[in-house]
């Protein structure tokens, strides 16, 4: 493989850290444009954005929404415990209708 910018160095695969399965899966254009690792070095990066911090107003709310979430949890346990009851008991009325259906 040949480095796409302006060095031209000829690498084998090992060499230029990428296997020969990855190079065949880059299309003709990434092919073309790619990049030894001393070129990748050397190139100019783009300038990253700034990262935003949390404010402290954004932060405030925080405690009220985990209050809220273990709430929610919580009625969502209870909902689940009492839908299996429910089932329990559906299952057995069925059971006891199929009883006296029989005789």
């Amino acid at each position: 493989m040949q480095c796409g910018v302006t060095c031209s160095k000829h690498l084998d695969f090992g060499c230029a850290q990428i296997s020969e399965a990855g190079w065949r899966k880059l299309g003709s254009d990434r092919r073309n444009a790619w990049k030894c690792s001393s070129c990748r070095n050397h190139s100019p990066r783009p300038a990253s954005s700034p990262v935003p911090s949390a404010s402290p107003c954004q932060l405030a709310g925080l405690p009220t929404l985990f209050e809220d979430i273990k709430s929610i949890k919580s009625e969502l346990t209870d909902l689940r415990m009492s839908c299996e009851f429910m089932g329990a008991r559906l299952d057995n009325f069925a059971t006891k209708i199929a009883d006296v259906e029989t005789k």
